[in-house]
C-alpha cells in the first residue's frame, strides 16, 4: 500500500495545522459553504460533484450541473491547474539547522524545525493568494484564466448568466427595492438568497438606514447594521445584506471594481474543490493523494548543495447550480 514519507507527512501536517491564515475572503465563501469535495485523482467529474450536493439535499435529482466552458469547449471534467510554490534551501540553512537552541542550559528550539515552519508558511501564504485571486474572478466575473507549471494558460468559464444593469436611480427607498429582489429570488426558489453589494451600494443602504432612525414608518423593511460594520440583517425577512471586498484584480492584470456589483445567490452552491494530487511515496512509487495540499523535499544536488522545500495544491471554486446565482451592477439615486 502506498504511503507518504515521513517528511511529506511532517511538512504537509504544518501547513494544515498552522494557525496563521492568509486573508482570503473570497475562497472563504467557497469553504464556509460546504464541505470541500475532495477527487481521487487529477480530474473534478461534475457528474460526481452533482451526487454529492443530491445527497446533501443541496439539489434535486430532476436538476443539473451545467457543463463549463473549458478553453471555450464544454466540459463536465475539470483539471484544475497546479497551484505551487517552491522554496530554495542551501547550505547555509543546514548549518544553522546544526546548532540547538538553549535557554539556561534546556534545548527549547529546534532551529531546522523553525527552518521548516518558515518555509511551510511561506508556501502556505503563495498559494493561498493564488487561489484567492482564482476564486474571487470567478465569484465575480464567472471566469479566470490559470497559468500551469509548464506555464500554460488555462481559461475556465462558469457560464453564469450575464452580470445584468439594475437601475435603482429613481428608487426612493432603497431597501425596499433590496427586500423585493430577495423576496423574487424566494418566490423562485424556495429559500432567501445572500444579497451581497459592493462598498458604495452598502454604504447608500447604510445611509438610509441610519437616516431613518426615529422617523416611524420610514422604512416598510428595517434593516440593522452589525458590530462588524459589513452586514445589514433585514430583520422582517431574515435575510442579510453583505458588503463585497474592495476592487481586487483579475488574473489579466485588470482591476475589478466592487462597488457598483450586487451578487444574489445561495451560498449551498458554492463548493471548494481539490484534485488529486501525484506524489512519490515511501516506496518511491508514484501515487495519487486526496489532500488539500502536499508538502515535501527535494534533496540537495551534491554539485550545488542547493535542494528545495515545495508545496502544491489543485483547488478549483466550483458554482454548482449557476440559475441560482445572479449578478447586477447598480445604478444608484
Amino acid at each position: 500500500m502506498a504511503t507518504l514519507t515521513p517528511v511529506q507527512t511532517k511538512l504537509t501536517g504544518l501547513y494544515l495545522g498552522a494557525d496563521a491564515k492568509t486573508y482570503t475572503p473570497y475562497w472563504d465563501r467557497f469553504l464556509a459553504a460546504n464541505v470541500p469535495f475532495m477527487s481521487e485523482t487529477e480530474d473534478i467529474k461534475l457528474d460526481e460533484l452533482f451526487q454529492e450536493k443530491v445527497k446533501g439535499s443541496i439539489l434535486g435529482r430532476d436538476e443539473m450541473i451545467p457543463a463549463i466552458n473549458v478553453d471555450g469547449k464544454k466540459t463536465m471534467t475539470i483539471t484544475p491547474a497546479i497551484v505551487a510554490e517552491k522554496i530554495p534551501t542551501k547550505a547555509t540553512d543546514s548549518i544553522l539547522a546544526a546548532a540547538v537552541v538553549a535557554i539556561e542550559g534546556t534545548q527549547v528550539v529546534d532551529t531546522k524545525a523553525r527552518i521548516d515552519q518558515r518555509n511551510v508558511s511561506r508556501i502556505r501564504t503563495s498559494i493561498e493568494n493564488k487561489t484567492e485571486d482564482v476564486a474571487a474572478e470567478l465569484f465575480l466575473e464567472g471566469s479566470s484564466a490559470m497559468t500551469t507549471e509548464s506555464g500554460r494558460t488555462i481559461t475556465y468559464d462558469l457560464g453564469l448568466n450575464a452580470r445584468a444593469a439594475l437601475d435603482l436611480s429613481a428608487a426612493s427607498n432603497l431597501m425596499v427595492e433590496m427586500s423585493n429582489k430577495a423576496q423574487d429570488y424566494f418566490a423562485k426558489w424556495g429559500r432567501f438568497p445572500l444579497i451581497e453589494v459592493g462598498k458604495s451600494v452598502f454604504s447608500a443602504l447604510a445611509n438610509e438606514i441610519n437616516n431613518a432612525q426615529g422617523k416611524r414608518n420610514k422604512l416598510d423593511y428595517q434593516g440593522r447594521l452589525s458590530t462588524d460594520g459589513m452586514t445589514l440583517e433585514v430583520e422582517a425577512l431574515g435575510f442579510s445584506i453583505r458588503m463585497l471586498e474592495p476592487a481586487t484584480k483579475a488574473s489579466n492584470g485588470a482591476v475589478i471594481d466592487t462597488a457598483l456589483y450586487m451578487q444574489v445567490y445561495a451560498p449551498a452552491v458554492l463548493v471548494a474543490c481539490y484534485a488529486g494530487l501525484e506524489a512519490v511515496g515511501a516506496n518511491e512509487d508514484p501515487m495519487m493523494v486526496m489532500s488539500r495540499v502536499l508538502v515535501d523535499k527535494n534533496i540537495a544536488n551534491k554539485e550545488t548543495g542547493r535542494g528545495s522545500t515545495f508545496g502544491k495544491s489543485a483547488p478549483f471554486p466550483a458554482i454548482t447550480y449557476v440559475d441560482m446565482f445572479d449578478r447586477y451592477t447598480v445604478t444608484l439615486p
